[in-house]
């Protein structure tokens, strides 16, 4: 079975009792516990700790450091933690709205000294591996004479693309943040990339923008250099989060070129990667309390359906009962009459051209079955009470 708990409230059970003994409780090893400690960049108890406490020794704990954005705030343990919930556990006790005491400008401020000072990397000595990749199915496209596909990033505005895709994929990389995109030859140049911040996902695509210049007053010569004008954009595709405060795209523009700002892009990356997991904590809370009133009305319905089918039983098992009370009162009467019968042959038996000992044997058997199907005589009315 799986665990779901706060950050907070594992910081506290770990610094309260030792882990082997907060780890028996969500049936793991301590060093299992530590392991999901160290992902939640919550601190632990060092080696010997819990010895030098015991002993009166002076010793410390650190506080709880903030969340790395976009990181979850709940922490699981255990198989399938993040499907499972306790709604038993739900329904006695509704859970609370998250709260999240850091504003998104703190969060900002804070993202700002994470990322610190980027600087372009001109030259693709330094490589992501996923930009090498491309580099090489470039050098593929030359190879085979170009073909049908040319290569993608051989024109001024491909090369910048690269060196700016290259820069922002190094800097996410050494932040601990993970990059995937589509890396088929064949893919379009405006693919989707992922990078994961934290617990979250944030989605960029690069493009390129063709406008028209204005040639008025510009010689022919001039007019057809400034033709058309490719400018490099760079958008994050948000779930809506409503924030104005967080940039989501930038375009070349007169003298600015969005490699200005790389630094503020890698921050606002990790920003909206905290907006996402506020989102989507606020979506799931949300799910949670509707998911819960569902399940109540579900229960109550089924429990009407239930004491109805239980009703209908009963009432029929009753008719039943009615049924075979009346059944058992027709056998005594043809108990009886059987009975009344042999008497009356009896009485007879000096008329009839039968000998006695043959009349006798066909009362004997008259009787037999009158007893059989005599419910005072099988106690077959006992099933009425004991039903």
């Amino acid at each position: 079975m799986g665990f779901a708990i706060s950050r907070q409230a594992l910081y506290i059970k770990v610094w309260a009792d030792p882990m082997r003994t907060v780890a028996a409780r969500y049936g793991i090893s301590d060093v299992g516990l530590a392991k999901i400690c160290r992902a939640a960049e919550i601190p632990v108890p060092e080696r010997g700790y819990w010895a030098k406490k015991s002993a009166g020794k002076r010793v410390s704990q650190p506080d709880l450091p903030l969340r790395f954005p976009g990181a979850a705030d709940v922490v699981g343990i255990g198989p399938r933690h993040q499907n499972s919930v306790d709604w038993d556990d739900v329904i006695a006790n509704p859970p609370e709205a998250p709260v999240f005491n850091e504003s998104i400008e703190s969060v900002q401020i804070r993202a700002a000294k994470i990322v610190g000072k980027i600087r372009l990397h001109t030259a693709f000595v330094d490589c992501h591996p996923l930009i090498a990749k491309l580099i090489a199915q470039d050098e593929e496209r030359r190879a085979d004479g170009y073909g049908w596909m040319k290569p993608s990033y051989d024109a001024p505005i491909g090369r910048r693309r690269l060196r700016l895709m290259n820069t922002l994929f190094l800097a996410m990389q050494r932040l601990g943040c993970s990059v995937s995109m589509s890396m088929s030859k064949y893919a379009d140049d405006n693919r989707d990339i992922g990078i994961r911040v934290g617990d979250e996902i944030v989605c960029l695509t690069f493009s390129v923008r063709k406008d028209a210049a204005d040639n008025r007053g510009l010689s022919r010569r001039r007019a057809s250099e400034h033709d058309v004008t490719d400018k490099l954009a760079l958008t994050l595709k948000t779930n809506g989060w409503g924030s104005t405060s967080i940039r989501q795209q930038w375009v070349d523009e007169g003298g600015y070129r969005i490699e200005d700002s790389v630094t503020e892009i890698v921050t606002s990356l990790l920003v909206s990667a905290e907006l996402q997991m506020r989102e989507s904590a606020a979506h799931n809370h949300a799910w949670v309390l509707k998911r819960r009133l569902e399940i109540i009305e579900e229960t109550r319905l089924k429990k009407i359906e239930a004491d109805r089918k239980e009703r209908e039983l009963r009432e029929q098992e009753e008719r039943d009962r009615i049924k075979r009370l009346l059944s058992e009162a027709d056998l005594l009467r043809q108990a009886d009459a059987i009975r009344s019968y042999v008497d009356a042959i009896r009485d007879r038996a000096a008329g009839v051209p039968v000998a006695p000992e043959d009349i006798e044997r066909w009362a004997c058997w008259a009787l037999a079955q009158a007893d059989r199907i005599d419910p005072s005589k099988t106690l077959s009315f006992l099933k009425n009470i004991e039903g």
